[in-house]
């Protein structure tokens, strides 16, 4: 066959005669500390396909997409990655001896005789794939928006008769949602308002000019028992395609087959993975254990690095055990958060760096203090731009952000211009205040 196939949570499998190529195939394992399972099983024979596949590509390092033990799974495989600055899963894949090629930023690479690929990271290190087959042309968006390249893409896939986009497209749940006023109460995510999801592929499609989309790297469920709750906010399957009629282009199978060489498109149909709640012992986890001295230490230090953090935090409280512990970050400041969480997730996210997972895993508790959310100043700048980019202090962020400037300069700044008049948005109103609510839509819309 030559085409490709879609499965699991975001794999693509390019085949050329044989499997050539498997995209951010998590296969085993139980990320974000436990609390996600697969939603859907994958079929032998497509698993087969994928341990086959010469190249593997991994667009950034959240454990739905590099799967620790997903990887062990692929060993002998060449591997591919995106050029992030500050290299975090190169350099650890590198010193572990592994097949690595760090694809060149907006340069196609041929893979086979038929199949060429483009890889554009971006600065929220997010990574987009380009897999050029012929007169078709593959846009793997995964989980980002390439930020910076939106026009970019547009022009280049103006040479292909067929533009296939593969996003991430949902009510909002592969996010954290787990906030609260410091009042006590819960603050309803987006996600609440079930938004329209076929609409999302419609200005998508119209975005990036693509003739098919797959919905994509969104299939996950909700395992552990501290954060079954949050299934009520998952998107049904069957979400994907209400209120899509766009005649322009075809929304396509979730899980689905499509060869190019008899022009036809077949459903797979894997099956629903069994529905299982799982105690958090099972992970490691005792809700009562509180951090020892050398613990919040390391806590301490790992936020206080953050530069960024102390222009709008004046604390941190870590509440782990039934204790309750204060990283003064600036105290003149009277804003700031309260994590509660058990304290063998807390401790292996901070001394791995992988905060974000603690976060998307919705087990923890999040309070906020004299705040409307976690974005725009905690979250980039703590998971993404340091955990992942390196970059803590504020020359290591100009550092970073001119690297990513420089890879595609005037779309970068109209980008960063847009992220900005957002940030303005959401520290003037509440998620809970009607403009919000309101201009969420509005941006699922036009996004």
């Amino acid at each position: 066959m030559r085409g490709f196939e879609t499965i699991g949570n975001a794999t693509l499998i390019v085949h050329d005669g044989e499997p050539i190529l498997a995209t951010d195939p998590w296969i085993t394992g139980e990320p974000y500390f436990g609390s996600w399972g697969m939603s859907h099983q994958i079929p032998p024979a497509i698993l087969d396909g994928i341990k086959r596949s010469r190249f593997i590509w991994f667009s950034h390092g959240h454990p739905d997409h590099l799967n620790a033990d997903s990887l062990h799974e692929l060993s002998g495989r060449q591997i591919l990655l995106p050029d992030h600055v500050g290299g975090l899963i190169a350099g650890s894949m590198i010193e572990s001896k592994l097949n690595v090629q760090i694809l060149p930023t907006k340069q196609w690479v041929e893979l086979s005789p038929n199949v060429r690929v483009m890889c554009l990271p971006d600065y929220n290190q997010d990574a987009t794939l380009l897999v050029a087959m012929g007169d078709r042309l593959i846009v793997d968006l995964n989980d980002g928006a390439a930020l910076g390249y939106r026009l970019f893409i547009r022009r280049l896939s103006r040479s292909f008769k067929r533009r296939y986009l593969l996003a991430l497209c949902n009510y909002g749940d592969a996010d954290m949602m787990n906030l609260w006023h410091e009042d006590g109460r819960f603050l309803p995510p987006p996600a609440a308002s079930k938004p329209s999801v076929g609409r999302m592929y419609e200005e998508l499609l119209r975005s990036f000019d693509g003739t098919h989309a797959v919905p994509f790297s969104c299939f996950h469920a909700y395992q552990r028992s501290d954060s079954i709750w949050a299934s009520q906010y998952s998107t049904p399957l069957s979400a994907h395609y209400q209120g899509y009629d766009y005649r322009g282009a075809d929304l396509l199978p979730a899980f689905v087959r499509v060869d190019f060489e008899s022009e036809s498109v077949t459903e797979l149909n894997p099956p629903e993975t069994p529905a299982v709640v799982k105690d958090p012992a099972a992970f490691g986890d005792d809700w009562s254990e509180p951090l020892e001295r050398d613990e919040l230490a390391a806590c301490d230090a790992y936020f206080k690095r953050k530069a960024h953090l102390a222009k709008t935090l004046g604390f941190i409280n870590l509440r782990i055990g039934g204790r309750t512990d204060t990283v003064v970050l600036n105290a003149a400041l009277r804003s700031g958060l309260t994590f509660e969480c058990p304290r063998s997730s807390f401790v292996k996210a901070i001394k791995w760096e992988t905060f974000d997972d603690l976060l998307i895993g919705n087990f923890m508790k999040t309070t906020l203090h004299g705040l409307t959310g976690l974005y725009p100043d905690f979250t980039p700048y703590v998971a993404k731009y340091a955990d992942n980019g390196r970059a803590q202090s504020e020359d290591e962020l100009r550092r970073y952000f001119k690297a990513y400037r420089e890879r595609s300069t005037a779309e970068f700044l109209l980008t960063r211009l847009q992220f900005r008049a957002d940030a303005v948005f959401r520290r003037q109103f509440s998620r809970e205040s009607r403009i919000f609510q309101a201009a969420k839509r509005a941006y699922h819309w036009i996004k």
